[in-house]
């Protein structure tokens, strides 16, 4: 170079070239960039597209804008077609709420968001789904991206409520089991007592063992109930159906109410039928059914009271009423 102009154009053309090598430098490292992100993207739609379950993603605001097959194949929804808030619309309405709720506190303080809640199948129904979320945070600590997945857990809800109503069956059982095993020990400990008077005379005693006898065989099929208790916990308690006059029945439950009767110095009135009263039932949970009716009407009339029991034949039809002076039962319920 041996000119200034020679210098000076020499030095424009080292600068346009410059930055046109910076300017491509630039570009590249941008479609490198692009490409990585493209990259990246299509992995994780290849893995979560993989995946049994529900994945979705949304911005940091809350915003969804990503769900995966497995969403789709499941509500049964048009692709993007719950971007959004749209998700909202496939809860069930007692859940939807609750769901908001939720997801906006974890918004609000970056905290996980996990709820239970019926979301939409595609057949229709509602099933139940665990929903849980994570936020994704970058170098500063600032949420960047949340990301969740749904786990259709409907099998297991069912087996839970299934356990509950059989606890529940179960503890039902034991709770009339126990009331009812206390109806047959009055009248035994009234025999007994009964056996031990002095000058007990050979006619009452054999009567008080006719008692006690009846109403060990009654507690006999009480008990026998409680050791299968896993039958009645399945809905599988048998109805013993026997030819058995019903006159014998309400005797029977008289039997176990009696000390009760005559505690509370109870009048019992009896319009008992002549006609037959044959029917087919079980004898043992019959006497229950009336004796507990019967327990109730001495219970809850006040000492003093007047108790009245029915049996009469009605247009073919056997029919027992129980009837007593006592407070009763309000209208309506």
């Amino acid at each position: 170079v041996n000119n200034a102009f020679e210098r000076e154009w020499l030095s424009g053309d080292l600068a346009l070239i410059k930055e046109i090598a910076e300017r491509t430098r630039t570009a590249s490292e941008r479609m490198r960039n692009e490409i990585a992100v493209r990259l990246s993207e299509a992995k994780f739609r290849t893995i979560t597209d993989a995946m049994p379950q529900m994945v979705w993603s949304t911005r940091p605001d809350g915003f969804h804008d990503y769900y995966n097959d497995q969403w789709y194949r499941f509500t049964g929804i048009p692709y993007g077609s719950t971007d959004g808030d749209g998700w909202n619309d496939l809860f069930h309405p007692d859940e939807r709420l609750l769901a908001w709720e939720k997801w906006r506190h974890s918004l609000r303080t970056g905290e996980t968001y996990e709820v239970e809640y019926q979301l939409r199948h595609h057949s229709g129904q509602y099933r139940w789904v665990l929903g849980r979320a994570q936020p994704l945070r970058g170098d500063d600590g600032e949420i960047v991206r949340w990301m969740g997945t749904c786990t259709d857990i409907h099998a297991q809800k069912q087996a839970e409520d299934a356990l509950r109503r059989e606890s529940l069956r179960k503890d039902e059982f034991l709770a009339m089991l126990a009331h009812e095993l206390r109806n047959p020990l009055a009248p035994i400990s009234a025999a007994a007592q009964l056996i031990r008077l002095p000058g007990a005379d050979a006619k009452r005693i054999a009567h008080a063992g006719e008692i006690i006898a009846r109403q060990v065989k009654h507690m006999a099929a009480l008990v026998d109930d409680l050791l299968d208790v896993s039958r009645v916990t399945r809905g599988l308690v048998q109805i013993e159906q026997t030819s058995l006059d019903l006159k014998s029945v309400v005797s029977g439950a008289i039997e176990q109410i009696q000390p009760f009767i005559q505690a509370r110095h109870h009048e019992l009135l009896l319009r008992i039928t002549p006609q037959a009263t044959v029917v087919r039932g079980d004898r043992t949970r019959l006497i229950q059914a009336v004796s507990n009716i019967l327990n109730n009407a001495v219970k809850y009339t006040p000492p003093n009271g007047r108790i009245e029991i029915a049996l009469e034949v009605v247009e073919g039809q056997a029919l027992i009423r129980i009837a007593d002076n006592g407070i009763g039962i309000a209208s309506g319920l």
